[in-house]
């Protein structure tokens, strides 16, 4: 089996039609199901960019199974409703396999969807995208920040190397677990370190908030990370 997240969480990050052909065949020829995270399906910043691997050939949609939701489109995350898409062979075995699980969607959740389908996202989505602009403008600004403009989802994913190994009032930073956790505790500011996605130099920063919260977040980053120094260390011949 194969997971796949475009557009991706952490990064933001859409696989071009180019690149799902190429995984499409691998998974062909390699007999894999593959599982299409499409949640951020709606949330993408160029038009037409989003292509979905299941509609690139028979062969690859009867052995696709796109999972979506309310979650990120609709802003629902706490409803915890959410839908798969595949054969009937295999929506009948997810369908066995829940009715042992959990009994159904409540009935408010359910009206809730409803009234989500049919509101209307696009003012959403362009709001996001002048976040993700200002985001990534104000980020690049900061000396040692590294960070490329993403493609949908509601993320950036700046690359913070150039701080681990210096010092943060006289302590020298060796991580960016560390680094995130001291811009919590001295700033009230808080991402997520990248090293729970397999990037250990990148942090994750959520831009799902109010322009003015986001302005205020990212002065208080760079008056954070301004406090950053080189760290000299002394040799045995030092000493």
């Amino acid at each position: 089996m194969l997971l796949i997240n475009s557009p991706s969480n952490p990064t933001g990050a859409v696989y071009t039609r180019t690149e799902l052909d190429a995984i499409a065949r691998f998974a062909i020829e390699n007999d894999l199901i593959v599982i299409s995270d499409e949640i951020y399906d709606r949330l993408v910043f160029c038009p037409d960019m989003h292509v979905s691997i299941a509609q690139l050939g028979d062969d690859i949609r009867e052995r696709t199974i796109i999972v979506n939701g309310w979650s990120k489109t609709y802003g629902m995350t706490g409803w915890r409703l959410g839908y798969t898409l595949s054969t009937n062979a295999l929506a009948k075995a997810f369908r066995d396999f829940q009715g042992h699980v959990t009994s159904n969607v409540c009935s408010i959740a359910q009206r809730a969807a409803i009234g989500a389908l049919r509101s209307e996202t696009g003012d959403l989505l362009s709001r996001f995208a002048q976040r993700c602009d200002f985001m990534v403008s104000a980020l690049n600004e900061i000396s040692g920040v590294a960070l490329s403009r993403p493609g949908g989802a509601f993320y950036v994913f700046p690359n913070l190397k150039a701080f681990v190994g210096k010092t943060y009032k006289g302590n020298v930073v060796d991580s960016v677990d560390i680094l995130c956790a001291k811009l919590l505790e001295d700033y009230k500011v808080s991402i997520v370190p990248g090293s729970g996605f397999g990037a250990p130099d990148n942090a994750r920063l959520s831009y799902a908030v109010p322009p003015e919260q986001l302005a205020d977040a990212v002065g208080r980053i760079r008056n954070f990370l301004s406090l950053f120094t080189e760290h000299a260390s002394i040799t045995t011949n030092q000493l």
